[in-house]
């Protein structure tokens, strides 16, 4: 599990659109990718699988940090290693961007959220920051009710998916230059490896 262009591609497309500061999304088919070649309508879809619509929030630093700790909940630590939660669907693992932070997998849920950092600034509890993000997540879908009452600062009814697909279209090229950002990480790095081999 690792930081991806084509994540970071939907969470482009969500802030540039919104104007936001921050952007989030499902990892929806860790398994997607677009190969050389033509980009399909069919290989949008499974990047973005479902019909939900565009919004952005008002957040301060402590519902992010909150936002962030319930994301890292997909994640366990066992007798033998690091794996997800078979209980935690995948599509209620986010990731965000516009921020800088580390999950780390030896501390407990709900702490495992370290340098957690705005323009190379730690965020604070206090801060505010809008934050694009799916009618679903905003309505405190998949455990995230922190954002429940979060003011709705930007809501047009746009559907994601097709705003990718009007990003290809209008882009024609994809690189991954363009959009990838490197912006969180898992520790230890031991886990990762094992992290990899989970569909």
């Amino acid at each position: 599990m690792i930081d991806s262009p084509l994540i970071d591609f939907i969470l482009e497309v969500e802030r540039r659109t919104t104007g936001a500061q921050l952007a989030t999304t499902a990892v929806f088919d860790r398994g997607a990718h677009f190969g050389p070649g033509a980009i399909t309508v069919a290989q949008v879809a499974a990047l973005y699988p479902y019909d939900n619509t565009l919004r952005a929030v008002r957040i301060t630093g402590a519902q992010l940090r909150a936002y962030l700790e319930q994301s890292a909940r997909y994640f366990r630590k066992t007798a033998t290693g690091y794996d997800v939660d078979p209980q935690i669907p995948g599509f209620n693992y986010d990731v965000v961007s516009g921020v800088d932070y580390t999950i780390d997998l030896n501390r407990p849920i709900g702490q495992r959220i370290t340098q957690l950092q705005y323009s190379g600034r730690d965020v604070q509890a206090t801060d505010t920051f809008t934050m694009a993000l799916n009618n679903y997540r905003q309505t405190g879908g998949g455990g995230f009710s922190m954002l429940r009452d979060a003011p709705v600062v930007y809501d047009h009814q746009q559907e994601i998916r097709q705003l990718l697909i009007d990003e290809v279209r209008t882009r024609r090229t994809l690189r991954a230059n363009d959009y990838f950002h490197s912006n969180w990480r898992i520790v230890p790095s031991a886990a990762i490896g094992r992290l990899l081999q989970f569909p």
